[in-house]
């Protein structure tokens, strides 16, 4: 728990950059996880999810998710949301250059009983981009907690592909 807090106190003490996503990168990623997430003291539901992420700056982005969880008992719960992510080590090297802090929102759809009740989903989300080879793909571990799910920890894999090359229309004689 002394190293969270520590890559907390270390996330906050660098200022964020607002310039334009790296050159050679699609500012589009797409990525698709499996979670625990706690919602109730009786237990622990399971479950993937995907997400679409747009990069505006080196740090800052934003995406849509969803995710399906099932205690494999009685309860499921779908939730669709959005979310806003900041790197805030997006400029520096090292291996924490991907640590990223994620607020969401959305709502949660929870089926249980032969009913379904409709609920407000927010949340915080601590998470580290690992970036894989030549950097296309990634892994983010991360943790979160928020309403009304309690708190939930996971790890997500993804793909941020280079920009493509553009043609030239030139012909040579």
């Amino acid at each position: 728990m002394a190293g969270l807090f520590c890559l907390i106190l270390l996330s906050i003490s660098f200022p964020a950059f607002s310039q334009e996503p790296s050159g050679d990168r699609s500012p589009l990623s797409i990525s698709l996880g499996l979670e625990a997430a706690w919602y109730s003291a009786e237990g622990v539901a399971f479950g993937p999810g995907l997400a679409g992420e747009y990069r505006f700056s080196p740090a800052l982005a934003a995406g849509v998710s969803v995710g399906f969880f099932h205690d494999f008992t009685e309860y499921a719960t779908f939730e669709p949301g959005a979310f806003l992510r900041w790197y805030p080590l997006a400029r520096a090297s090292g291996p924490f250059s991907g640590l990223f802090a994620q607020g969401m929102a959305g709502a949660a759809l929870i089926w249980g009983s032969d009913a379904m009740q409709t609920f407000p989903m927010g949340g915080l989300e601590l998470g580290l981009r690992i970036n894989l080879g030549n950097g296309d793909w990634y892994v983010e571990p991360r943790i979160r907690g928020g309403y009304p799910f309690i708190a939930g920890a996971g790890v997500a894999a993804g793909w941020r592909p280079k920009k493509s090359e553009k043609s030239g229309t030139r012909s040579e004689l």
